[in-house]
């Protein structure tokens, strides 16, 4: 009797685990229900999190909320910085030219990110290349931790209002910024004052757009000419070359021709990386303070960006001319020191060229030359260093010259600067 009982008790047990092992998929109705609403209810409370709200006043939206109960696995969270941590929203908030720090009337302390412009102009007196200039021309960029204390700062009005006279550095400021750039004009025919301005990157349909706001308005491009009209007066440029951004190069460079004077002007754009190793005639406190500057621009969480330009002037009249011109639109201005380049043989030019470059001086120089001598600096024992000379030169100007000339100068400094 006791063994069947025994035997009883075992196969009780043996049936109660073989029901358990066939009805464990199974769960409760009422279970599903419960998990479904607890997990509806959560994503409701992610909606209603206070904390979790943009400074709009929206919410954080639960797209699902069958991954709410995986929450608290997470251990690592990676992240995108544009467009995620940050809005990546372009607008112009503020530019330095000329020592001076031009800002918008609602800028911020830090937690934007905004765009902010710097300028380096290499044509004439930008920059005066000498160490201990006190104004730091050329580039000065405001912040609000090592800024240097004469920085004096400004609003836009100002800007604009500088930026009349066609000789200040701000005018060639906002000219870069109306020029340099691949943006398409679009307009409509009912409404002609109405210009809308698309583009690949959205840093560059802004920058346009400021230029607008400050009295340079990019009108298009038709037949290779760029349109821009400057409060009372209409100007066309010729687009001689554009190389556009790329991530090798790190700057964008367009060569322009001004139909009105014949200068030639090339305008980069980029990283202060590449930019400033480009402009050669910088003294080293000068080219320390940029790097400083945008260096606390940085930490303030701006985006920066670097303008530089040079201009060259190919001219067919005679020296005594073309520098009068140069001087009266201050291509050439009072603190640089002129240097003519003449040689009558092959031989000659050589020896010129290394007798110019070895000549020691702290100012800017401004190289003149005419057509006759160029025959010789273009010949191509001499190429590499005339071009390398004048592109250490803040200001070129080239008279007395063929079309051909004028065409071999242009395509000498595509070709072997690579701006």
């Amino acid at each position: 009797m006791d063994k069947q009982a025994g035997v009883e008790s075992v196969s009780g047990v043996l049936t109660f685990l073989s029901f358990v092992v066939l009805l464990n998929t199974f769960i409760p109705s009422s279970l599903v229900v419960s998990v479904e609403l607890i997990k509806t209810i959560h994503a409701k409370y992610i909606g209603w999190d206070h904390d979790m709200r943009n400074p709009k006043g929206e919410g954080a939206t639960a797209l699902t909320s069958t991954l709410v109960e995986e929450l608290g696995q997470v251990k690592y969270l990676f992240s995108d910085k544009t467009g995620t941590l940050t809005q990546n929203l372009m607008e112009f908030r503020k530019c330095s030219v000329n020592g001076c720090v031009y800002s918008s009337a609602e800028f911020g302390s830090s937690a934007n990110v905004l765009s902010t412009v710097t300028s380096i102009n290499t044509t004439n007196n930008y920059n005066n290349g000498n160490d201990d200039d006190d104004d730091a021309k050329g580039l000065r960029v405001e912040s609000t931790s090592s800024q240097a204390e004469d920085c004096r700062v400004y609003g836009l009005d100002q800007l604009r209002l500088c930026g009349h006279d066609a000789s200040t550095p701000e005018a060639a400021f906002i000219l870069a910024m109306a020029l340099c750039h691949t943006v398409v004009c679009e307009s409509d025919a009912a409404s002609p004052n109405l210009v809308q301005y698309n583009a690949d990157s959205p840093d560059e349909a802004a920058l346009v757009r400021s230029a607008n706001s400050l009295g340079f308005r990019f009108l298009g491009r038709t037949n290779r000419k760029e349109h821009m009209k400057i409060e009372t007066a209409r100007m066309e440029y010729d687009v001689l070359y554009v190389l556009a951004f790329n991530s090798n190069r790190k700057r964008m460079s367009v060569i322009v021709r001004d139909r009105q004077t014949n200068a030639i002007r090339l305008i980069c754009k980029g990283a202060d990386c590449v930019i400033l190793d480009r402009c050669t005639h910088f003294g080293s406190q000068t080219k320390g303070t940029i790097e400083t500057h945008l260096k606390d621009f940085a930490g303030e969480g701006l985006r920066t960006l670097c303008y530089a330009d040079r201009i060259w002037v190919l001219s067919g009249d005679k020296v005594e001319t073309a520098v009068e011109i140069g001087r009266s639109c201050r291509v050439i201005s009072k603190d640089m020191v002129e240097m003519h380049l003449e040689g009558t043989t092959v031989p000659a030019m050589a020896k010129s060229l290394v007798t110019l470059a070895s000549t020691p001086t702290l100012k800017p120089r401004a190289l003149i030359i005419d057509g006759f001598s160029l025959s010789f600096a273009l010949m191509p024992s001499n190429r590499q260093n005339f071009l390398a000379f004048a592109t250490q030169c803040a200001a070129v100007i080239v008279c007395r010259m063929s079309p051909l000339q004028k065409a071999l100068v242009v395509e000498l400094v595509k070709d072997g600067v690579g701006c």
